[in-house]
């Protein structure tokens, strides 16, 4: 709200830009005028072992990215005040969202351009009395921060329907699986009403039943496994404890 810049970015009090960042991105900027959203790779930096993990980049995450200030005013794209968590995924949902919806995507720059210092006292990182996850914690956050902006993108932009439907399940398989790993690892999880209310909501938004989201999944098995894997990355090692199709029926 008080920038006065042609772009704005986003860094973390503990994170550093690598080197040569914003002469890349500067040079990028120049080679594409056009550009709205500029997406760098990055690297998580372990201090204490010192050593680096790629992780390319991350779509709705803050870092490493450079936005054109007047197309996130135009889009009126903001943070969502009364989200807890998940506050980087609102934003950015509603940045692909909007960009989607206007044929256009992310400049992607080949480049490392974060470096994102591993902080165990970190929020996200920090596991509390009860011993719980912090997607598990903020479940419903993650939920709103993805339909949300769906919801508003897919009003303003309705030839996007497939592209939406796409995230919609993503979300609910995403949700599907941070739940079977929370049952797998704690034995218990008190998330299942959103999940039973995020079906319900795909239903109802996108006109299709329950057996339509597990065909449409159960049809893209490379992306049922490149899921599961990041789920596990994001929680907990774990086997289902139900198959999708049944979960989704029992809903």
């Amino acid at each position: 709200k008080h920038a006065s810049g042609e772009w704005v970015t986003f860094i973390d009090n503990d994170d550093m830009f690598e080197p040569d960042a914003f002469n890349s991105v500067l040079d990028t900027i120049n080679k594409y005028p056009n550009a709205k959203v500029i997406c760098g790779q990055l690297r998580e930096y372990n201090i204490e072992k010192n050593n680096y993990t790629d992780f390319g980049c991350c779509d709705t995450w803050l870092h490493g990215k450079w936005y054109k200030l007047n197309f996130l005013k135009e889009k009126n794209i903001d943070f969502k005040e009364n989200l807890e968590s998940h506050e980087d995924v609102y934003f950015n949902s509603l940045v692909i969202g909007h960009l989607i919806g206007i044929n256009e995507d992310f400049i992607y720059l080949e480049k490392n351009v974060y470096k994102w210092v591993y902080n165990k006292q970190s929020l996200s990182r920090i596991v509390n009395e009860n011993d719980k996850n912090y997607i598990d914690c903020h479940f419903n956050d993650y939920i709103n921060a993805n339909m949300e902006p769906l919801l508003i993108c897919l009003s303003q932009y309705p030839n996007t329907y497939d592209f939406h439907l796409n995230q919609a399940i993503m979300t609910l398989l995403h949700a599907y699986f941070y739940y079977q790993s929370f049952l797998y690892a704690k034995n218990n999880s008190n998330n299942f009403c959103y999940i039973q209310n995020l079906c319900n909501q795909i239903q109802q938004i996108f006109n299709i039943t329950k057996y339509d989201i597990i065909d449409y999944v159960y049809q893209r098995p490379l992306i049922y496994d490149k899921v599961k894997q990041g789920c596990i990355t994001g929680t907990y090692p774990f086997i289902e404890m139900q198959s999708f199709a049944d979960f989704i029926i029992s809903l």
